[in-house]
């Protein structure tokens, strides 16, 4: 593990942490011409990039590297699990994150400044329209606002606070949406369909934002929006990926986004109702364990489906058990991680392979999706009890009791 993470290092170094993205073919400059509001042809040029176009199309399309703030946030999580001598590399890539956030002013008898976060390109989606360049997205965002927390909580980083104050308004402001199952927070600023995984990751930051800042509006918020996730879980623990009719699929990692988001929101949030949130946890845990956990140690990509091997999907079943199972979930981790290094691991590019299909390998280099998240899991692998040390920061935001 500790060879990986230096060679998973030397890799952001070499891309100074930017890279290409599998949504990222609109930025093309010989695409310019397509308005941004088609959305057809965007979503048509955003599944083509992100399932079949080898590398030698964004070579010829010229698609730029760019920088992402889930990259800055794993890696700054990655760092800070690796110890002191890491220090400054986690420093930079927060600066980095604040650097990069959209900034704007908006008045409410004073000017209050406000920070977001949105993925460097035109995203056209089947659910929810197309949301511009850089615009702001939730579950950059959730990342980005977890990594100022844990830096303000567990790092006594106070210059960030005020960063964290921005970030938390703009999210509370301007991503509160209502639909026909309550309150809940878009995806985009503009979305209709409420998307389970990035609500409750939002949901999660504002939960732990109101707590550390003392603000009940926050955890009001996050508490309504909660509750409509919360509705969306079916009796065996499924819940569709989002409200929308073509939306009612699920994958292992944003299943698991779900539960560990509702875990934490259910620990600090004192207006939710904790037994019911745990009674819905426990319900995906067992579609979880049912639908994607194999006896031969590998781990499903959809319920009860292997392929794609995704390092990410690892990665991120491995952070969860990390995070949750105690021991157990520690050893489980590490046998996942070391299972997918023994099949994914690519010596001659130094890198994870993007996804394995029953007949092939995508040998595609993707920063974003594949190579941090495998840093991150495997710096909290090495490192559980700094993580947990890191942790016990948290316990002051916990309500009595939880």
């Amino acid at each position: 593990m500790e060879e990986r993470i230096t060679q998973l290092h030397k890799l952001m170094l070499r891309h100074d942490y930017k890279g290409h993205d599998p949504f990222d073919l609109p930025n093309s400059p010989l695409l310019a011409w397509m308005p941004g509001k088609w959305r057809v042809p965007q979503l048509l040029l955003s599944k083509f990039g992100s399932r079949i176009a080898p590398n030698w199309v964004r070579q010829t399309l010229r698609v730029p590297p760019i920088e992402d703030p889930k990259i800055y946030s794993c890696c700054y999580f990655a760092y800070r699990l690796l110890g002191r001598e890491w220090s400054s590399s986690a420093e930079a890539m927060l600066e980095r994150l604040v650097s990069m956030a959209g900034k704007s002013e908006e008045t409410e008898g004073t000017e209050k400044a406000t920070l977001h976060w949105g993925y460097d390109y035109t995203w056209g989606t089947l659910y929810d329209g197309v949301n511009p360049r850089r615009a702001s997205t939730l579950v950059p965002g959730a990342f980005a606002m977890l990594a100022l927390l844990h830096e303000v909580i567990a790092c006594s980083g106070e210059k960030y606070r005020q960063p964290l104050r921005q970030a938390l308004r703009w999210y509370a402001n301007h991503h509160r949406r209502a639909g026909a199952s309550g309150t809940f927070l878009g995806y985009f600023t503009t979305s209709t369909i409420n998307t389970h995984n990035a609500n409750v990751l939002g949901c999660l930051a504002l939960s732990l934002g109101g707590k550390l800042l003392q603000d009940q509006a926050y955890l009001q918020l996050a508490a309504e929006a909660t509750q409509t996730t919360i509705s969306a879980v079916r009796a065996d623990g499924f819940i569709p990926y989002n409200d929308h009719p073509r939306g009612g699929w699920t994958d292992c990692f944003h299943h698991l986004y779900v539960v560990a988001a509702l875990q934490g929101i259910a620990a600090v949030n004192p207006f939710v109702d904790q037994h019911h949130i745990q009674q819905n946890v426990a319900r995906m845990m067992e579609y979880y364990r049912q639908q994607f956990l194999r006896d031969d140690g590998l781990l499903n990509y959809f319920p009860n489906r292997l392929h794609p091997i995704d390092p990410h999907n690892y990665a991120a079943a491995a952070m969860f058990g990390i995070l949750t199972g105690g021991q157990e979930g520690i050893q489980h981790a590490r046998a996942l991680l070391q299972r997918l290094d023994e099949l994914a691991w690519n010596p001659n590019n130094g890198s994870y392979t993007y996804r394995q299909h029953s007949n092939k390998n995508d040998e595609r280099l993707f920063l974003r999706w594949t190579q941090v998240w495998m840093l991150l899991a495997l710096a909290a692998s090495c490192h559980p009890a700094r993580l947990n040390e890191q942790l016990e920061s948290y316990t002051t935001l916990r309500e009595p009791g939880r």
